[in-house]
């Protein structure tokens, strides 16, 4: 293996020095590094790399070479090693944590700096870490989306003289990441309360399979959509079932406020009766995603029941307001 590590790093000061023109909006490449490619995922199973998520890509990425420079360091002295070591204990953690960047601006796999929510790449944290965020700041102001060997600001080749590492050790940890990846999918369970004719049920809960995209076409730049089942148990014993999907309609993406439309069906058995309705919606809904894997949704929805079968014979208000909370967990 130590053998392998001084080989890779011998490649990689060819792939540094040999590199082309800084890449351009136009560029697509789809490999996790640029000077080690895709080596740390030709080195897991084919089955296993094939299920692969995007956060999974990452980490296999930096845990390769996270071991490559463990290695590495042995050949160094005493104090640079001691220094080698401080970083990489670093990264080590960065790489548990599992809170990555998106690449939210161009096709294919790119580097990012730090992205639009705040989350570092793993350079852009240990220069943070060890140097203070400012400086992790002024090299993401020029530099969001480029890659460590076109970098052409002077306070971060000191940084780098002085980490214990060369330019081409920093340029192997970088990752890329995949925009065609970044859609989020969550499995969420919800908790609701109906207000109808002032008729509060006991009990609401539902389960909903939600995707949420931080790119697309719509206003703030990314939407969701989900579809799931919701089961409501009213005061007085009546109860109801149903299925409905949402999707947005705009969203303010800095505060996660969406305005969504919907289309439900739902049976209700009220009085001793049995109904089906169809039930168009709108909701407003706040979303705060503490890290990419866990959601809440807090949602406020208007409800308009169409009378399918039955509901004639019932004297049931069709308007309702629903105030409801989803928690999701998701990876990808």
């Amino acid at each position: 293996m130590r053998t392998l590590s001084y080989l890779l790093l011998v490649f990689s000061v060819l792939g540094c020095t040999e590199k082309p023109a800084p890449i351009t909006e136009s560029t697509v490449s789809y490999e996790l590094n640029p000077i080690l490619g895709n080596a740390a995922l030709e080195a897991i199973p084919e089955g296993e790399r094939s299920v692969l998520g995007e956060v999974d890509k990452v980490r296999a990425h930096l845990s390769y070479v996270h071991q490559l420079l463990v290695d590495a360091s042995a050949g160094y002295p005493e104090d640079v090693r001691q220094k080698r070591f401080e970083v990489l204990a670093l990264l080590e953690d960065y790489i548990e944590a599992e809170q990555f960047p998106m690449n939210e601006k161009y096709e294919g796999r790119r580097p990012c700096f730090i992205d639009e929510n705040g989350t570092y790449c793993a350079v852009g944290h240990l220069v943070k870490e060890t140097a203070g965020a400012s400086l992790a700041a002024l090299i993401n102001a020029y530099h969001q989306y480029d890659y460590i060997c076109d970098m052409d600001i002077a306070a971060l080749a000191d940084w780098i003289a002085t980490s214990g590492f060369t330019l081409d050790e920093i340029a192997m940890i970088q990752p890329t990441y995949d925009w065609e990846l970044q859609e989020r999918q969550y499995h969420t369970v919800a908790f609701s309360n109906e207000v109808r004719n002032g008729n509060l049920p006991n009990f609401g809960w539902g389960y909903h399979f939600l995707e949420y995209r931080p790119f697309g076409e719509r206003l703030g730049g990314h939407y969701m959509r989900s579809m799931g089942a919701v089961v409501n148990h009213y005061q007085g014993g009546d109860w109801s079932a149903g299925v409905e999907t949402e999707r947005s309609l705009a969203v303010l993406k800095r505060i996660g406020l969406s305005l969504n439309s919907g289309l439900g069906a739902r049976y209700a058995r009220f009085d001793g009766s049995d109904f089906f309705q169809g039930v168009p919606c709108a909701s407003l809904n706040l979303v705060v995603r503490p890290n990419r894997n866990l959601l809440i949704d807090l949602g406020a929805q208007y409800q308009y029941a169409i009378p399918l079968i039955n509901q004639d014979a019932i004297d049931l208000n069709r308007h309702a307001f629903v105030f409801r909370l989803r928690l999701g967990y998701g990876r990808g």
